[in-house]
């Protein structure tokens, strides 16, 4: 277990614990990023010798026969080239609805046809980190992850470059998570009832930068300036309806898209 700066005595609560098989416990000293963390973590794994390192946020529950269902997945995929395995992740508020997994397309990220998520594998360019089983091999051929994202955007840069190195990702629909993405509740808007996700108004600083910086450098046809700059304004829009915190989150979404456009990366901002 990775301690990215915890000040809620989570490691001392781990190691009190009554455990079939001890814990150890790699504590950071301060909270470095999510990015670091996973790196240090499957850098630790690969020392060790192992193949494949399942990775895990504080905010996902596993289902209990989650590495069974990945092994029998990867029984039926024959050949060398699985970079990552990632379950079905449902909502731990909403158990109907999900995150689901996601594929390039036309400059973005979008899920697969519904259709296609009956099937057992489906084949995708980036899903959440937490909960997929990623091959170490991988991790190491590419680098791992872009520690000066911080947070926000760490799980689709990595992917997105596993995929350009030439390896598979597959979401095995009958491994499931159940994962917790910010507060959510109930808005109303012209089209209905939606869900919002609420986040500490500093994220919004991490989600605008990073959406900014990856898809003007990173990603391949990651769209034009205006273009990413609508998606960001849209997104805005929806925030200065429905959040708590209006005026914090504007403030860090400009100072995000200002940095993003200078390039200035790294834990610019703390909670």
């Amino acid at each position: 277990m990775v301690d990215n700066g915890s000040s809620d005595g989570t490691p001392d609560l781990i190691r009190r614990m009554d455990l079939v098989r001890p814990v150890e416990i790699l504590e950071l000293g301060e909270n470095l990023g999510v990015a670091a963390a996973l790196n240090r973590g499957v850098t630790l794994a690969a020392e060790r010798g192992y193949d494949w390192a399942l990775l895990f946020d504080q905010d996902t529950d596993a289902a209990e026969d989650l590495v069974e269902t990945f092994a029998q997945a990867f029984t039926g995929l024959h050949h060398e080239r699985i970079g990552t395995l990632f379950p079905k992740a449902g909502n731990a508020f909403r158990p109907s609805l999900t995150n689901p997994p996601l594929r390039w397309v036309n400059h973005n990220l979008a899920p697969p046809p519904p259709e296609e998520m009956e099937q057992e594998l489906v084949p995708v360019d980036s899903s959440l980190t937490s909960g997929s089983l990623l091959r170490v091999n991988a991790f190491l051929e590419t680098e791992g992850f872009r520690e000066d994202l911080f947070v926000d955007y760490v799980d689709h840069e990595f992917n997105l470059r596993l995929r350009r190195s030439g390896w598979d990702l597959y979401c095995v629909t009958a491994a499931e998570v159940l994962h917790r993405l910010g507060a959510e509740r109930e808005v109303k808007t012209l089209r209905g009832p939606e869900i919002y996700r609420e986040h500490s108004p500093f994220r919004y600083y991490y989600i605008a930068r990073n959406l900014l910086f990856c898809h003007l450098n990173l990603f391949e046809d990651g769209g034009s300036t205006p273009w990413v700059l609508a998606k960001i304004g849209a997104a805005t829009l929806r925030i200065l309806r429905h959040d708590s915190h209006r005026a914090a989150a504007l403030c860090y979404i400009c100072r995000g898209v200002f940095d993003g456009l200078l390039g200035r990366m790294g834990p610019r901002v703390r909670p």
